[in-house]
């Protein structure tokens, strides 16, 4: 049986008035999504449809307006903000890399905020590059 990783539960937002009083715009509606833990999930859908405001509720930057986001059974507002957001990794649409650092030390730049050792991130990052199809010695000092 699968183990659902995060859960969209009847989840709506809707943007906060503007100053000027204009009324207010709907992002997202009902939305109703269950991921199974485990599995790369891509999320399709026109400019301004809501897909990075859906992800960006998984890891507390954007409070529900209505309905829940439970990760791991456990709904978002429950964790300690930065033990969730350290828990999660996601790509986003836009540029996130950090063009003056190697392929190595974006790849590794999470191991190293959080402390972990050289040599826990030099094995990690070999890891991460296969999985990503680069050889190691031939794209860890390249830059992005």
């Amino acid at each position: 049986m699968p183990t659902v990783g995060v859960e969209f539960a009847k989840v709506s937002y809707t943007l906060p008035r503007s100053a000027d009083g204009q009324t207010r715009r709907v992002l997202l509606r009902d939305i109703s999504l269950e991921l199974e833990a485990g599995t790369t999930t891509a999320l399709l859908g026109r400019s301004g449809s809501g897909k990075t405001t859906l992800l960006r509720m998984v890891n507390g930057l954007v409070t529900p307006t209505s309905g829940e986001v439970l990760v791991a059974g456990k709904a978002t507002p429950d964790y300690d903000t930065v033990a969730l957001r350290r828990g999660i990794g996601y790509v986003i649409q836009e540029t996130g890399l950090f063009p003056h650092l190697t392929v190595e030390r974006n790849a590794g730049m999470a191991l190293e905020l959080a402390g972990r050792s050289k040599q826990e991130i030099a094995a990690r990052v070999r890891k991460v590059l296969a999985l990503a199809g680069l050889e190691y010695e031939e794209f860890r000092a390249r830059y992005p």
